[in-house]
């Protein structure tokens, strides 16, 4: 006699402390034998829905990435000198300085700090920055100019 079991595991994670009208975007990317950070599950959530529900069989880790959501058509503001839309995207972001830049130099890595992209950039205000190459998923934006640094997470669809 042959028995086979099956294993599921659900997880529930639920977000008590979320703000109202604040919607987040997660990822979940799965690492088992078939998987290395390949992405199992997207989807957002906000006060009014604060609970992820994942199906795990096999039981493998995961890992979460929580960002906040931002539409295509509206932007991520840091500071009120730095803009950078659409995000997520597709094909190419714009990445906005209030006032012209003398030197900046941008950074793109990958969620396990592996670098992806690397420039330097003169003279000025306002970024395109094309990553059709780049597959699809969560990555952080490094900038480096006079005065101001920051990184920015950025979502490739």
């Amino acid at each position: 006699m042959i028995i086979i079991a099956l294993i599921i595991v659900i997880y529930n994670i639920s977000f008590t402390e979320t703000e109202p009208a604040v919607n987040f975007n997660y990822s979940i990317y799965r690492i088992d034998e078939n998987n290395l950070y390949q992405i199992c599950k997207q989807d957002a959530f906000n006060s009014e829905n604060s609970e992820i529900s994942v199906e795990v069989s096999p039981l493998f880790p995961d890992y979460i990435i929580i960002t906040n959501l931002v539409n295509s058509n509206e932007s991520v503001t840091n500071t009120s000198k730095i803009n950078l839309a659409p995000n997520p995207f597709e094909d190419f972001t714009v990445l906005s300085f209030e006032s012209l830049q003398e030197e900046i130099d941008i950074k793109i890595t990958d969620i396990n700090g592996k670098l992806i992209f690397e420039d330097r950039y003169t003279y000025a205000s306002e970024l395109k920055i094309n990553l059709t190459r780049i597959s699809t998923g969560l990555y952080i934006l490094s900038y480096i100019c006079e005065e101001m640094q920051d990184s920015i997470n950025l979502v490739i669809e």
